[in-house]
């Protein structure tokens, strides 16, 4: 699962850098508020776009009880091909030791521990 703090990086584009969340885990968010005024009786909306794959805990999930393997954007179906490769660059490596770095609990509470 991705470690606790600031994920911004991760946030801010369309690519293999996932945030990778556990149940109760949560990304809180701010918005600047826009400097000019609304007409009187207009109201404010903001529309929040995310690229992510959402995996539970079913039973029937493929992979459902562990967060690995991870997603990534040009596979063509989940669970892919072995012939297609995963992100394997430096640079991935990089993000995967950086961020990736707390265990998934959640087999605690399917043992009742």
């Amino acid at each position: 699962l991705t470690r606790f703090g600031d994920v911004r990086e991760l946030l801010q584009k369309t690519d293999d850098l996932l945030v990778v969340l556990g149940s109760g885990d949560e990304i809180a968010l701010t918005f600047a508020v826009p400097d000019r005024p609304l007409p009187l009786g207009w109201k404010r909306d903001f529309i929040l776009h995310n690229v992510g794959w959402d995996k539970d805990a079913d039973l029937h999930t493929i992979y459902g009880q562990t967060v690995e393997p991870l997603p990534f954007q040009s596979m063509p179906a989940y669970p892919w091909d072995p012939s297609i490769e995963p992100p394997d660059s430096s640079a991935y490596r990089d993000y995967l030791e950086r961020y990736q770095t707390r265990t998934d609990p959640g087999l605690r509470f399917w043992r009742g521990q």
